[in-house]
């Protein structure tokens, strides 16, 4: 897996632009908006025949364990896009779950820091 990434003034937000390659597959991703600490917003292509690009949100929310991360996906418009997604959905499902469950591997390897506040 490898991310290349384009930020305007140095720091990850609006505007970034990412290009994921995993395996043989790739996405361009955009951030639209970037809240840190609550959610973030990205447009992304999903590497699958005319299926256009969807959004994606993903909302953090603190628990009393932790973390939760919610996914919410809106697929371009039209309702052959919807068809379309539809159709993936499982695969798309499958391929996050096995995405997460990688990061939760890495941060289990990951030596403990002090936790991240919130600011202003």
């Amino acid at each position: 897996m490898r991310v290349d990434q384009k930020v305007a003034d140095g720091r990850r937000g609006t505007g970034t632009t990412n290009h994921c390659v995993h395996g043989k597959a790739a996405s361009l991703e955009e951030v639209l908006d970037w809240r840190p600490f609550d959610y973030y917003t990205i447009q992304t292509s999903i590497p699958a025949p005319m299926l256009a690009p969807v959004r994606m949100t993903m909302e953090l929310a603190e628990t009393p364990g932790g973390t939760r991360l919610t996914h919410y996906i809106v697929p371009g418009p039209g309702a052959g896009q919807s068809l379309l997604f539809r159709a993936i959905r499982g695969e798309f499902r499958r391929r996050m779950a096995d995405g997460m469950s990688g990061l939760v591997e890495l941060l289990a390897q990951t030596p403990s820091a002090a936790p991240a506040t919130r600011s202003g």
